[in-house]
């Protein structure tokens, strides 16, 4: 599947308010991988930005930072809230996945909304 800006955040979306809603911890369980196919890192962006030809930035974290690292596994990410929440109970598991929920609807709507003529 060609993945565009808008389709990548709308699998996002479906990926992370399931995981939200079960609480699961596996990724691997999300049926949703059936629908869409196998994604490189089990992740639509980086996906998007290995089929993007020229490259595209990841259309929710952008470029690497400064220093060459990917900003989704920087520490403040809602991403490796949710990853690294081993100890955590379902229930916060859930508010974990409620971040980059968040996230991914606020990247929606930028793409929805035009830029505006400076």
């Amino acid at each position: 599947m060609q993945l565009t800006k808008r389709k990548t955040l709308e699998i996002w979306l479906e990926l992370w308010e399931w995981l939200q809603t079960t609480g699961e911890r596996n990724m691997c369980k999300w049926e949703g991988w059936n629908k869409y196919g196998k994604m490189w890192g089990m992740c639509p962006g980086c996906e998007y930005t290995r089929q993007a030809k020229p490259y595209l930035p990841c259309p929710i974290w952008g470029d690497c930072d400064h220093s060459g690292n990917l900003k989704c596994l920087s520490e403040t990410s809602p991403y490796i809230r949710w990853r690294e929440s081993i100890t955590l109970s379902e229930n916060e598991l859930r508010l974990a996945a409620e971040g980059m929920v968040e996230l991914i609807k606020s990247k929606l709507q930028e793409v929805d909304t035009p830029a505006i003529p400076v």
